[in-house]
């Protein structure tokens, strides 16, 4: 382009104004009197602050989409996705937005984790299962029989559930305390019992108040 405007005997800048038609007429940015690049779609330039603002406004016609329009911290203009209000232009602005992003992204996570405990959490159970190779009953509590029942079969593959009661954690301690003599050290697990020796237990459960062992009298 510089050598056709020497052969015609004019500017540079005024072939590139005849071949854009939507660049701007004059030289300077109409806010700061800055001189412009004259293939500038705009009228503004972006050598100061208010001008980037402005630029960036008359180019995508807003400033962002979310609340903020620029950086809380140095006034940087936001790209339209900022989504914290704090840009990345400089090292502190850079390390605040960093940390913003790991705080959203964690609360995001607690919030699903509350979601999905929300929609998987169950009543309190007192559970049997029975092994066949200890040849042993276990004992025990949670409030998720699916997920409990699926940890123990991985250490033990011939786990079986026998019978589940609505007690939850009180029952389980009254109930480990009730075999005690028959419990294999340090576990959960008894031996020398049967399913209806337990469900008599549970019977006579009932019939205490579940804490001190005392008999509930009948009305």
């Amino acid at each position: 382009m510089s050598a056709i405007a020497k052969e015609i005997g004019c500017s540079h800048s005024t072939i590139s104004n005849v071949l854009n038609p939507n660049t701007v007429e004059g030289k300077t940015c109409e806010l700061c009197g800055k001189t412009m690049n004259t293939n500038a779609k705009v009228g503004v330039c972006q050598t100061t602050l208010e001008c980037k603002k402005e630029n960036q406004r008359r180019r995508h016609g807003t400033l962002a989409r979310g609340p903020y329009q620029s950086c809380e911290w140095c006034e940087h203009p936001l790209s339209r996705r900022n989504k914290y209000g704090i840009c990345r232009s400089n090292p502190e602005c850079r390390l605040e937005s960093i940390r913003r992003t790991r705080e959203a992204r964690i609360e995001k996570s607690k919030a699903y984790q509350h979601k999905y405990e929300a929609e998987n959490r169950h009543d309190d159970l007192t559970y049997l299962m029975f092994s066949v190779g200890l040849k042993a009953y276990k004992i025990g509590y949670t409030k998720n029989l699916t997920a409990r029942l699926r940890t123990l079969r991985c250490g033990c593959f011939d786990i079986e559930l026998v019978t589940t009661f609505p007690y939850g954690r009180k029952l389980e301690k009254w109930l480990h305390k009730h075999f005690a003599d028959r419990r294999i050290e340090g576990t959960e697990w008894f031996t020398d019992i049967a399913e209806i020796d337990v469900k008599d237990a549970v019977s006579e459960f009932e019939g205490t108040d579940g804490s001190s062992g005392k008999r509930v009298p009948k009305v």
